[in-house]
C-alpha cells in the first residue's frame, strides 16, 4: 500500500483512513485546521473547519471555512470529557489508596515517614 503524504512548513503530514492529513505523533494535530489557524487565527470553541468543495486534499486556505459544530458532535465531545475525567479520577484514587497501603505497611515494620 502507497502511503499519501505531502509536506507543509518542513512538516510531514500523512493521509488518514478518512482522507484528511494528520502529523504524526501526540495528538491530533490535522492539516486543515493548522492552514485554517495559520490564516485565520484560533478556531473558536465550538465549531470545525470544513472543506468548501468537500475535497479534503484541498487545503488553501480560500477553501477552508468554519461551521458551529452539530449538537450530536458537541455532545459527543462532551461525552468525551467527562468520560475521560472519570477514568483520570478513578486513576487517582487508585493512587491515593495504593499511598495509604503503603503507609499503613510503613507504620507497621516501625518506619518513620516524613
Amino acid at each position: 500500500m502507497v502511503e499519501n503524504k505531502i509536506k507543509f512548513e518542513g512538516l510531514t503530514w500523512f493521509e488518514t483512513e478518512s482522507g484528511y492529513y494528520k502529523r504524526r505523533g501526540k495528538g491530533q494535530v490535522f492539516l486543515h485546521r493548522t492552514v485554517w489557524e495559520n490564516a485565520n487565527g484560533p478556531i473558536p470553541v465550538g465549531f470545525a473547519v470544513r472543506h468548501k468543495d468537500g475535497n479534503r486534499e484541498n487545503n488553501t486556505p480560500g477553501n477552508l471555512e468554519i461551521n458551529p459544530r452539530t449538537p450530536k458532535a458537541l455532545q459527543y465531545y462532551a461525552d468525551i470529557k467527562r468520560r475521560k475525567k472519570r477514568e483520570l479520577l478513578e486513576e487517582l484514587e487508585a493512587v491515593d489508596r495504593d499511598i495509604r497501603a503503603y503507609e499503613a505497611l510503613a507504620r507497621a515494620s516501625g518506619a518513620d515517614l516524613v
